[in-house]
């Protein structure tokens, strides 16, 4: 098998959160592994700096005008629409015109954030052992499972019940290679294998002492949040029964998704009431995730409207996600979701949400439905609705009215979080936009063109092309089919 180049930092990004006086002797950037990974201190800052290069100002899960996985997942299926004033934001992935050019940053990003935690987790024998190393360790492995299972759903080809040699993931790094070593693709079985034996170590070492309310605010992945990662790499897989004991573990005796009133609260990060695992940004951080969907009254992104319709007048995700706009005389619908944690705050500031509650318990809904447990899947479903909805009452659905209540769910709740494109994917769902304009008027969106309209379930599209520098440094041609 041909090799594949994968380029990342060259030293630790060690840039702590919070005010760390330590962190102002030297750039956060110049310590080689060797001078800071020798002490607890040391590998405090260095999980620190991976938790800080997933939150970077280019926009690995938001940030910049580019690819990012929390909101480009609803531009790439049926979510989102550009809107005519837009720059142009994320046009390409709208239009599903991407070239292995459009995917650079993103690509060598990812492995970035991979290069930064296995300098932790090769190197952390120089600790003798203590909670803390355990811990650090844990973290380490959690992040890279997290990453690369979020590459492999973009990169890879959709994990079916019987996953073959040829059928391509990507590369699972697990060294620290320099830029003369070729990591090869691995097939999607192994990538997947991989990050659930990641998480397994994780969950088997992480601090049980640290609550997952003091974890969240902190920034960091507790064992409830590494269980619901757990949740969600079987469920992609299929495996709905291991999905089901993971999804309980990380839900506990009482999933609190977020009240009715504390769910707008989860927006302006005044609350983490229903949140497991988020990435802290800080005023300073000057990073801003809602960027590629909207600035102040201005929208990139619109709502298609056959999406914007299913939120009923008396759904808080609705006012939550959403408000009536005008900008340059057109009126629009803004997405709200990422404007800003409120007050005097950086607009388009907020915390990075990873793993929520809601999410979580879909997962186990979907899994109770698919292996003939219709009254569990029920529950969870209205233990949802009760939560979303001010006139809710109970629902009764069966069979496929049941599957397709929790599906519906999934969308609404999970929009612009990272879902939609690779949840029809896992599905093998094909995207059907309703019409060039998604029935706005024609001054009011960028129409997509017609070959962007249907996104049949064999399309090469489905995989994002691999970032084309690390394919021609490799050498060979490990290119996604199409491209």
């Amino acid at each position: 098998m041909k090799k594949l180049i994968i380029y990342g930092t060259a030293c630790l990004a060690l840039m702590a959160t919070g005010c760390n006086k330590e962190l102002t002797q030297t750039p956060y950037n110049a310590l080689p592994p060797e001078v800071v990974l020798k002490d607890e201190a040391g590998f405090q800052y260095a999980v620190n700096g991976v938790y800080k290069q997933m939150t970077n100002a280019s926009g690995y899960y938001g940030g910049g005008d580019g690819f990012s996985f929390v909101v480009s997942n609803d531009i790439l299926a049926d979510n989102a629409i550009p809107f005519s004033q837009s720059r142009g934001t994320g046009q390409t992935f709208a239009n599903w015109t991407y070239t292995p050019l459009s995917t650079t940053s993103f690509f060598q990003q990812g492995y970035g954030i991979v290069r930064a935690a296995n300098e932790i987790i090769n190197n952390i024998d120089n600790l003798p052992n203590s909670t803390a190393k355990s811990d650090y360790l844990a973290q380490a492995l959690a992040m890279r499972a997290v990453v690369h299972f979020d590459m492999v759903r973009l990169f890879g080809v959709r994990y079916t019940a019987t996953p073959g040699a040829n059928d391509f993931g990507i590369p699972y790094v697990k060294t620290v290679p320099n830029y003369t070593e070729s990591p090869k693709r691995d097939d999607i079985k192994t990538v997947y294998d991989n990050i659930v034996a990641d998480l397994t170590q994780a969950a088997s070492l992480v601090d049980p002492s640290v609550s997952t309310a003091s974890a969240t605010t902190n920034g960091r992945i507790s064992l409830a949040g590494i269980n619901g990662y757990l949740a969600r790499a079987y469920f992609y897989r299929g495996e709905y029964d291991k999905a089901i004991t993971a999804a309980s573990a990380a839900l506990g005796g009482s999933p609190n998704v977020g009240s009715y009133a504390d769910f707008p609260k989860i927006w302006t990060d005044a609350t983490n009431n229903g949140v497991l695992f988020k990435l802290k940004i800080l005023d300073v951080d000057k990073i801003n995730i809602g960027t590629v969907l909207g600035q102040a009254n201005k929208p990139e992104q619109v709502p298609t409207l056959d999406f914007y319709n299913l939120y009923t007048a008396t759904d808080i995700r609705r006012p939550t996600y959403f408000k009536d706009s005008v900008y340059n005389s057109i009126s629009n619908k803004l997405v709200v979701k990422y404007l800003g944690k409120g007050g005097t705050g950086t607009l388009n500031l907020n915390d990075v949400k990873l793993m929520r509650v809601a999410d979580v318990l879909l997962i186990r809904a979907e899994s109770y439905a698919r292996t003939s447990q219709p009254v569990l899947a029920l529950a969870d479903l209205n233990t949802l609705r009760a939560q979303r909805y001010s006139d809710y009452v109970p629902g009764t659905e069966t069979g496929t009215a049941l599957l397709n209540a929790i599906q519906l769910q999934r969308r609404l709740e999970m929009a612009f979080e990272g879902d939609r494109f690779v949840d029809l994917k896992r599905q093998d769902v094909p995207i059907a936009r309703s019409s060039a304009t998604s029935g706005y008027s024609v001054n009011q969106v960028r129409s997509w063109p017609s070959t962007a309209l249907s996104m049949p379930v064999d399309s090469h599209l489905w995989a994002l092309p691999i970032d084309q520098n690390s394919i021609n440094a490799s050498k060979g041609n490990l290119q996604n089919y199409g491209y």
